[in-house]
């Protein structure tokens, strides 16, 4: 071939190659042009798929980029309602509003039975066991509380009307442990990554996990505005399918996203691996976002009994599954 047609076709395979590259990065940057602003109630493991998604990639391959931030389920109500925030991961119990005629939905299962609540007692105490407190009193967030009704769960598991048990609203979990130390309370409901470190130091057992007693539950829901759903319907769903691919993904590659977590929550390995078999090897962290009926008129059931509604509300309208992964 003459130098001339050589350097001719050279040139063109340059271009082309060029224009491919140029189209792919285009590309790329379309794929990732719609922002989502999520908000979380805390950092714990059941929220992590959000951080973890948007470290490796998921997100952005399903075109979706996260605005993420911490605040209070009320907060993050509130800022979806205002058209500041598109969805919020938060407590199921935040369903309530639905019922109350607030203008967001239900749209994923987050978790299911609430393995990332336990009870602990202090180790030189008498309570080893739920069956150990009877007459006892359970320090919580505060009266009428999810941290109330799963607590309350202790004398129903055991057959005990709950007025055979007391409850003390004390605040977060660094107080509900305090309060134990104090004499003040008996046992606290705390989440599990507040119990490992605790339990591995010898000052506190674990006397119940909470998932075991309350089989049917959707400890944390992903909810979204109404006016995100009808303007991005794409973008919803495309959240969603990330956000279950990344959940399947974390269950399938164990080592790297304890190593991550620990990195990220500045906690060792060993912290780190004990949450994950606890959440991760059981139903907790659910795969496909579908709802358990039981478990929302459960809810509902919960809702009426705390004076958080009047009146039952129909469980089909707490949910909307339209923009589920494989949704039909």
């Amino acid at each position: 071939m003459p130098e001339a047609i050589e350097i001719r076709c050279l040139r063109a395979g340059l271009r082309s190659a060029a224009i491919a590259a140029v189209t792919l990065a285009m590309t790329t940057v379309a794929q990732a042009e719609t922002t989502v602003r999520v908000g979380k109630v805390g950092t714990d493991f059941t929220f992590y798929p959000a951080d973890f998604g948007m470290e490796n990639g998921i997100f952005q391959k399903h075109g979706i980029e996260l605005d993420i931030y911490e605040i209070g389920g009320a907060q993050i109500v509130q800022t979806m309602v205002t058209g500041n925030a598109d969805i919020g991961l938060m407590g199921g119990t935040q369903l309530a509003y639905i019922a109350n005629g607030v203008p967001i939905s239900a749209v994923g299962a987050l978790s299911n039975s609430p393995y990332g609540f336990v009870l602990i007692a202090p180790s030189a105490s008498d309570v080893h066991s739920a069956a150990d407190l009877k007459g006892g009193t359970i320090s919580i967030s505060r009266p009428k509380s999810l941290t109330e009704w799963v607590a309350s769960n202790v004398a129903i598991s055991q057959g005990w009307p709950v007025s055979d048990l007391s409850f003390v609203g004390v605040g977060g979990d660094a107080e509900r442990v305090a309060a134990t130390v104090t004499g003040e309370a008996d046992a606290a409901l705390v989440s599990i990554e507040v119990a490992r470190p605790l339990v591995e130091k010898g000052d506190m057992r674990i006397v119940a996990s909470f998932g075991e007693l309350i089989p049917d539950f959707h400890n944390q829901i992903i909810f979204a505005a109404n006016d995100f759903i009808e303007k991005q319907p794409e973008a919803l769903r495309s959240f969603l399918t990330a956000w279950y691919e990344t959940v399947q993904y974390m269950r399938d590659h164990r080592d790297e996203v304890v190593s991550a977590y620990a990195k990220d929550m500045q906690i060792s390995e060993e912290d780190a691996a004990y949450v994950y078999d606890a959440l991760m090897a059981t139903d907790y962290m659910s795969l496909d976002g579908r709802f358990n009926e039981t478990a929302i008129k459960l809810m509902d059931e919960m809702f009426v009994q705390y004076g958080q509604t009047e009146k039952p509300f129909p469980s089909d309208q707490y949910t909307n599954e339209q923009y589920l992964p494989n949704a039909m």
